[in-house]
């Protein structure tokens, strides 16, 4: 079993040579300010040059997390290394590696350190140009408790299941589902209020035109517009990865 010191030790090492790598690109001040959280919400290219001087224990716990995605042993190879250098070729791949290991710090969750082990892991090793659709699962990792990957899971299990393309948070049936499954429902529509305000689900729209039956000539009439929950492009990016590193805890 790898010593959980030896496996920090080891990450920091990672980023020394990352961040010299980083700093051709991006310009990171090698400095700390006095007042650590206003550096980190204030100029986010120097959270590697942190990451490194930090000792914190959930700083530890964030990043090991994120290094046990990035490699099933927790620590990562020379061949890892070098192909993650040789990956940082431009600015908006410096970026997006900065970017990355910032939301480590910046993360509420370790489930998320860990996916975010995984993205960047398969990013480099497949070489991927950086889409959209990585950018938004990211930023909204950085945002998602523990509960709230659990609670996208759900939902995305439901879609999987169902083989239905949208649902109603209101619906008989998924109330049911929540219930068979002991789902607290109020900390699954927190969850889906933050997905949705990440796109990591999208809402959609049906308006229900009832006709007065009695009388149709009256020109009388109610409209219901009812409000469905669908999947999005990065959310389903996310539930893949949240899959995959389900196999690895």
């Amino acid at each position: 079993m790898t010593d959980k010191k030896t496996t920090f030790e080891k990450g920091k090492e990672m980023l020394d040579k990352v961040s010299e790598k980083l700093e051709g690109y991006l310009e990171i001040k090698k400095e700390i300010l006095d007042n650590e959280y206003m550096q980190l919400l204030g100029d986010t290219s120097k959270v590697v040059g942190f990451l490194r001087n930090a000792n914190t224990l959930i700083t530890q716990k964030r990043f090991e997390a994120f290094l046990k995605g990035f490699n099933k042993d927790e620590i990562p190879t020379e061949k890892q290394l070098a192909k993650l250098l040789d990956y940082i070729d431009d600015e908006e791949k410096a970026q997006f590696i900065s970017d990355t290991f910032s939301k480590i710090l910046l993360s509420k969750s370790t489930k998320s350190c860990m996916i975010l082990g995984l993205i960047m892991y398969k990013v480099i090793e497949e070489k991927e140009e950086i889409s959209h659709n990585y950018l938004v699962c990211v930023d909204g990792l950085m945002n998602l408790f523990d509960n709230d990957i659990d609670n996208i899971k759900f939902v995305y299990d439901y879609f999987n299941e169902s083989e239905k393309t949208m649902f109603r948070l209101e619906s008989r049936e998924f109330i049911d589902l929540c219930q068979s499954q002991n789902v607290d429902r109020n900390s699954l529509e927190l969850s889906v209020e933050k997905a949705l305000n990440y796109q990591l689900l999208r809402k959609t729209y049906e308006i229900d035109l009832n006709i007065d039956s009695d009388d149709p000539g009256s020109g009388f009439s109610e409209a219901e517009n009812d409000e469905y929950i669908r999947e999005s492009d990065p959310g389903k990016l996310l539930y893949n990865y949240i899959l995959l590193s389900q196999r690895i805890e």
